[in-house]
């Protein structure tokens, strides 16, 4: 089932204004530079493709890691549950797990600050991005309206045809954004869904997402038992 998210502004929306952190952004006026690198998670042995954006170098793959979490279906604001996209476990080499909140979280306190200071799921030496982490990106890659969401996708035949695979500027950072959806398939196919360690309310957290039917990286919010994808951030 596809779903379209709506695009909310909320305290700045993708300037950053929520953390304090307005740094990076060129308004479309300069390339930062890409550069690719790996990392392996001694954990488990897996082995992620990164990105280094301006300042900022980021997992290019979803994570993957089972840690101490359930595997469920179910919704919750306290257990630490992990879910298949698509509902198949043959989509977690390609899309990584979907995670709950407390999942990604692992313990940790809400977090406003740029980086986030919150390791969560983590490997050691990498941390669940905040808000003002995701604006940054945004600000790096110019902002809204220029382009950021076709940037940070990846693998256009994954795609549903629209805005985002049409642009010219697909692929270009090697974010390798992939639309692993949220539970039960919603959004599979058409959505990129990636948890912050940003709080909206006592109800509501913050996520950041690409659609197919949009050019940009936008923000809207979820509660805490919504399953979404991560992408991991390097500590400075």
């Amino acid at each position: 089932m596809a779903i379209r998210p709506v695009y909310v502004p909320s305290d700045g929306g993708d300037n950053g204004n929520t953390t304090g952190d307005n740094t990076g952004g060129n308004n479309g006026n300069e390339t930062p530079t890409y550069t690719q690198g790996s990392f392996t998670d001694v954990r488990d042995g897996n082995t992620y493709t990164t990105v280094t954006i301006g300042t900022q170098t980021w997992m290019a793959e979803n994570l993957r890691y089972e840690g101490n979490t359930t595997l469920s279906t179910n919704t919750s604001t306290s257990e630490k549950y992990r879910y298949y996209p698509n509902d198949s476990s043959a989509n977690v080499q390609q899309y990584g797990y979907l995670y709950n909140w407390p999942a990604i979280m692992d313990g940790a306190e809400s977090s406003t600050t740029s980086p986030s200071g919150v390791q969560g799921i983590c490997p050691d030496g990498w941390h669940v991005p905040s808000y003002g982490e995701w604006s940054r990106l945004n600000n790096t890659l110019g902002g809204m309206h220029y382009n950021v969401g076709p940037k940070l996708a990846g693998e256009a035949d994954l795609w549903d045809d629209g805005l985002l695979t049409s642009s010219g500027y697909f692929g270009e950072t090697g974010f390798n954004a992939l639309p692993a959806g949220t539970s039960y398939s919603t959004g599979f196919g058409n959505n990129a869904f990636f948890w912050c360690t940003t709080m909206y309310d006592n109800d509501n957290v913050y996520y950041s997402y690409l659609s197919s039917y949009s050019p940009d990286l936008r923000y809207e919010k979820l509660p805490p038992s919504s399953f979404l994808s991560l992408r991991c951030v390097r500590d400075n």
